[in-house]
């Protein structure tokens, strides 16, 4: 077993913070947002893990803060390819359903 790699770390956007902050960005990158029922399973999910309550409001704040900084860097690319035209559309609805929900509660 001896000089085999078994799993690589990456680091590269490292940083200490909120894990709603996390949380936030894997309910919209990773699961189907407008599947309330599946978004909600996860959260419970999680919380039964980490012994913690996940603040509801402050999950959607990050979101809109999520979707505000996919657009932002979008659009700081010197080309907009179709990936990352897409990956823009993905900031907008992330936008638009967290402001929703905003009004909403």
């Amino acid at each position: 077993m001896a000089n085999q790699v078994f799993g690589l770390f990456d680091f590269e956007n490292a940083s200490l913070g909120d894990p709603v902050s996390d949380l936030a960005k894997l309910t919209w990158s990773d699961l189907n947002l407008t599947d309330k029922v599946l978004q909600e399973s996860y959260l419970l999910g999680y919380e039964a893990e980490a012994g913690r309550t996940v603040d509801r409001h402050l999950l959607i704040l990050y979101q809109v803060i999520s979707g505000v900084d996919t657009i932002y860097w979008v659009d700081k690319q010197e080309s907009l390819s179709q990936e990352n035209k897409t990956f823009r559309e993905k900031g907008l609805q992330i936008l638009l359903y967290a402001c929703t929900q905003l009004r909403q509660s």
